[in-house]
């Protein structure tokens, strides 16, 4: 079954904010504007910051993939914008939040 590989794009800064995966992008991009993340992440805060102004993040489908190829795939895309994501499962963003820590098991 095809995935798709998507962009969430800042209509202020014109850049990515969040790369995710799905199987059907329309209701995706309304789970991210309707049901906002429980915790306050970065993504939220940004969601927030763009709803008070009166604005919408813009989707853009980056790749078509497959089921097998999907995580991989969208982890490349996570590393290839690492700049300017605020994915909270991009290990190098997501270590970056108070919440999620690093635990070291001995």
């Amino acid at each position: 079954m095809t995935e798709y590989i998507y962009a969430l794009i800042c209509p202020i800064e014109n850049n990515v904010k969040y790369v995710g995966k799905t199987k059907n992008p329309k209701t995706r991009y309304n789970q991210h504007v309707k049901k906002l993340d429980k915790s306050f992440t970065p993504k939220r805060k940004w969601l927030e910051m763009l709803f008070e102004k009166g604005l919408l993040p813009k989707i853009k489908i980056i790749e078509e993939t497959n089921e097998i190829q999907g995580r991989d795939r969208e982890q490349y895309f996570c590393d290839f914008y690492k700049d300017t994501i605020l994915n909270i499962h991009n290990p190098e963003k997501g270590m970056k939040s108070n919440k999620w820590k690093k635990i070291t098991i001995t």
